[in-house]
């Protein structure tokens, strides 16, 4: 699919987005370099801010207002790019480099967004916010191509390994490929017993064995099973000496820590 072509985003996603990038937008004082150029950049991004908030929720309302929009998108990539010049001691806030986000989804310019993502160095911080909204667009165009809504565990997982997260908004750690685990993880939402048919999909699809696989899932079952009791002991106000005691399931707390990442949002 051409992504230079506009998609209208379902209200209820747009809405989520926009709700997902509330802050709070207090300024407090910048400690910069008393230069005019930034003394002037520092006030006028405190009112960019201010306007920011409001912005967003009119494009809630907007119904296909783009015009307006796509100004202050633009306008905001103009002060963007002067806060990036050399001489600039001013960190740009994040609200502005998420307004930016949120009108390229909202517009349908998902070209622009793609770039934007890719080639701006995001805060640590937002990286979880940002990867929602690269997978739903992705997700979206998919839906659009395949004619089918919502997408399969499986057609997921094959936007994913098509679009990987870009380095901007994506720190790789640990040696378990993450779209594996998401992939796992949404079954395991479905069903904590999975059938023999359903594990040897998922070994042909990710390429893990299905004994790795079935590991997977037995620990996670573990896993929850001792969150669960640990929760129903703490209820009970229970000494916290009987919190320790083993059993079985604890024989799987030697395997790789690789469970918590399958918590994802």
């Amino acid at each position: 699919m051409d992504c230079s072509s506009k998609i209208q985003l379902p209200p209820e996603l747009l809405s989520e987005l926009a709700n997902a990038f509330r802050f709070d937008l207090r300024w407090s004082v910048l400690r910069v370099s008393s230069s005019i150029f930034d003394h002037f950049l520092a006030k006028r991004q405190q009112k960019i801010l201010k306007i920011v908030d409001l912005k967003l929720q009119q494009a809630l309302n907007s119904h296909g207002q783009h015009v307006e929009l796509d100004n202050f998108g633009q306008h905001l990539a103009n002060f963007q790019n002067k806060m990036s010049l050399p001489m600039s001691n001013v960190p740009i806030h994040e609200a502005v480099l998420a307004a930016r986000v949120l009108i390229s989804v909202h517009t349908g310019n998902f070209n622009e967004l793609y770039a934007f993502l890719e080639g701006q160095k995001f805060p640590r911080q937002i990286h979880p916010k940002l990867q929602k909204i690269w997978w739903d667009v992705h997700f979206l165009e998919a839906e659009q191509t395949l004619g089918k809504s919502p997408l399969t565990p499986i057609q997921k997982y094959k936007v994913r390994e098509k679009h990987p997260l870009p380095a901007t908004i994506w720190e790789k750690n640990g040696v378990f490929k993450e779209n594996e685990m998401i992939l796992i993880n949404e079954y395991f939402t479905r069903t904590q017993y999975i059938a023999v048919s359903q594990k040897l999909l998922l070994a042909l699809v990710t390429g893990l064995s299905m004994t790795l696989i079935a590991s997977w899932f037995k620990n996670l079952r573990l896993k929850q099973k001792k969150a669960q009791r640990m929760k129903m002991l703490s209820h009970a106000k229970m000494p916290s000496a009987e919190l320790e005691e083993k059993d079985e399931d604890d024989l799987f707390d030697e395997m790789p820590p690789f469970t918590n990442l399958f918590l994802l949002n």
